[in-house]
């Protein structure tokens, strides 16, 4: 069942078994792998089915020094299906090497392996409706495709998939149809209540941009919110007494333009293996890591690269993509942002349709490199709370974005790496970008490249909650009640695009709740 709150009975109670705040994938995934659990589900979501400007600004924020540099009200979505609703669909899982504590990387380490969330990742695939659970590129590739011979070097191929499904319409019918869940719409949460030995969430509120509100007797509560939001509420709440991580080790995943690589051999774009294509129905990107050896000989994150074709700029796509980043930066009107997205994405698809039936077989010689990082958890790269306040009284978020200072010099190793590897493997020449370890250039870089809608760690999973904030089971330390859920319980980032593995923590969660129903009766 959906309705609104709206339709409710001002300042009524309900009861269930468990309710679940936000309907992006982890919250909708966690739901739907509820129906039919003899459970009784309440899902609160502050928006509607579209997009609506009011609601939008409860996202509104503070970004220290534009880093993030894109705005916390554009990067993520608030109505139903969350940030999903403009998503690229890149997935994949993180790799093993991710969930390990590496005594060179500080901070790391899960209190569970890749193994153990392998069944998980594999649901996570069917949910998001990708391919076979697969990540080997050469298990993909075949003879049309010109993969690098980079097997004797210090890197190696490393893949994802993509597939951008709208998790609200996918599954909305399904939610609707479950006669054990019942969603609510236009439901802000505007308070959490917990009994006097502050272990136990006894009550939570929810309130419409109108005033009315509600109040939810639930068993277990799960905040499902996003990266940013989660640790908001919690601090907003007072939960920071407790657990003084909360909003700490915050990443999201920055990413940029490193140098350029001139192939020994060009090779036809029909043939280049580096871009995204169709292998079986499933849309596919090969890009590079290091090796695990190479790592921990260099001590180095778990970097990744990607290499892609320079191409002329089309000048009226160009003029379009520069309005939209400049109205991007500036939170501008968002009706005028999507118009001038819309002109780019048409002007780009024509003129490149156009550009390529002429030039199918051109030969590519010269591509950009790009780094995709693995940050280290920084404990003062945080969320606090704004000295504003939204719509219904809540202090906004902001973020102030931390890293450690030989993370520059890491980046820079990794691409001297990389261009080693590519000319002992007779691929080609790479030129490194200037003076990237230079704190101003390393940050400029990351600002031209990055976006931030990968919000990850500040609730992140921990074996104690002076290093943390949830468990192994996203159950917030030292609370029998309340859990956390999607990007915001990463212990580390990788370099992988988290949405996967926020489904896949979702599908477990589900599973963890529904073994723990008999306590509860």
């Amino acid at each position: 069942m959906i309705s609104y709150l709206e339709s409710l009975a001002d300042k009524s109670n309900l009861k269930t078994d468990i309710c679940i705040v936000g309907t992006g994938p982890a919250g909708i995934t966690l739901a739907k792998e509820l129906i039919d659990s003899g459970l009784k589900v309440v899902i609160l979501e502050s928006g509607d089915f579209e997009f609506d400007p009011d609601t939008q600004d409860f996202y509104a924020g503070n970004i220290v020094n534009n880093l993030p540099p894109v705005p916390l009200d554009v990067s993520r979505l608030r109505y139903f299906g969350g940030t999903s609703n403009h998503w690229e669909g890149v997935c994949g899982p993180l790799d093993p090497i991710d969930f390990r504590a590496r005594d060179w990387i500080p901070n790391s380490g899960w209190p569970l392996t890749r193994d153990e969330l392998n069944p998980f990742y594999k649901k996570a695939h069917q949910l998001i409706g990708l391919g076979p659970y697969e990540y080997r590129s050469s298990a993909w590739n075949n003879e049309n495709w010109d993969l690098f011979k980079i097997a004797d070097t210090d890197i190696t191929h490393a893949m994802r998939q993509s597939n951008p499904q709208r998790f609200g319409p996918v599954y909305q019918k399904d939610l609707e149809k479950a006669e054990n869940v019942h969603v609510i719409l236009h439901a802000n949460l505007t308070a959490i209540r917990t009994n006097e030995a502050f272990d136990r969430v006894t009550e939570i509120k929810a309130t419409a941009l109108g005033g009315n509100s509600i109040s939810i007797d639930a068993k277990n509560v799960v905040l499902a919110c996003g990266g940013v939001e989660n640790a908001r509420l919690l601090l907003a709440f007072g939960f920071s007494a407790k657990l003084p991580a909360i909003g700490r080790y915050f990443n999201f995943h920055p990413h940029m333009l490193t140098g350029q690589l001139l192939l020994e051999k060009p090779t036809l774009h029909s043939r280049f293996p580096y871009r995204w294509h169709s292998n079986n129905g499933t849309r596919i990107l090969n890009q590079f890591v290091l090796s695990e050896q190479a790592q921990k000989r260099e001590k180095l994150p778990n970097h990744a690269a990607t290499i892609e074709e320079i191409r002329l700029p089309m000048t009226k796509g160009y003029s379009a993509g520069k309005r939209l980043f400049n109205r991007l930066r500036g939170r501008q009107n968002f009706d005028h942002v999507m118009d001038d997205l819309y002109d780019l994405l048409t002007d780009l698809d024509g003129a490149y349709t156009q550009w390529n039936s002429r030039h199918a077989e051109h030969q590519i010689s010269l591509l950009n490199v790009e780094t995709y990082l693995d940050q280290p958890p920084h404990p003062d790269s945080r969320i606090t709370l704004s000295e504003d306040k939204d719509a219904l009284g809540m202090p906004r978020a902001k973020i102030n974005w931390a890293y450690f200072p030989h993370e520059p010099a890491s980046v820079q190793r990794f691409n001297e790496i990389l261009a080693s590897s590519f000319g002992a493997a007779g691929v080609g020449r790479m030129k490194i970008a200037d003076n990237m370890t230079a704190p101003v250039n390393f940050e400029e870089l990351v600002r031209e490249q990055s976006t931030g809608e990968h919000q990850i760690g500040a609730t992140r999973i921990s074996e104690d909650q002076e290093s943390g904030v949830v468990d192994l089971n996203c159950k917030v330390h030292g609370f029998d009640n309340l859990f956390c859920a999607g990007s915001s319980v990463f212990s580390t980032a990788g370099w992988m695009n988290p949405t996967t593995t926020i489904v896949a923590l979702s599908v477990r969660l589900a599973e963890h709740l529904q073994s723990q129903s008999e306590e509860w009766a």
